[in-house]
């Protein structure tokens, strides 16, 4: 039986891509079994309205990876605004709740457990 969580990271259009990469990296690191990875989701195909979406927003629907590793992996980046950083995750596997934080609370809260 697969074992899925959700992860979503939003971000400002303008300079995360290199901790996304960062991030991602790290997860090639940490999984060694799939080697699962973010994908940029292509806002201007998908985003309605009339101007243009101005935020990044990467998505993984990760198989067998505890949300605890990539919650490590997220917060390995070397995001420039950590506090503007959104990550959205849920799960119905590990009965996560939809919920959003930002990479700033949850390096917090990683540091405090």
């Amino acid at each position: 039986m697969s074992v899925i969580v959700d992860f979503m990271v939003v971000s400002d259009f303008m300079g995360e891509d290199r901790a996304m990469e960062e991030v991602n990296r790290e997860l090639e690191r940490l999984d060694t079994e799939r080697h699962q990875q973010f994908r940029k989701i292509p806002v201007d195909d998908h985003a309605g309205g009339s101007k243009v979406f101005c935020q990044d927003v990467w998505a993984g629907a990760f198989n067998h990876l505890v949300p605890e590793t990539i919650r490590q992996a997220l917060c390995a980046g070397g995001w420039k605004f950590p506090d503007a950083v959104l990550v959205l995750e849920a799960s119905g596997d590990y009965e996560i709740e939809l919920h959003a934080t930002s990479i700033e609370d949850l390096r917090k809260r990683l540091e405090a457990a």
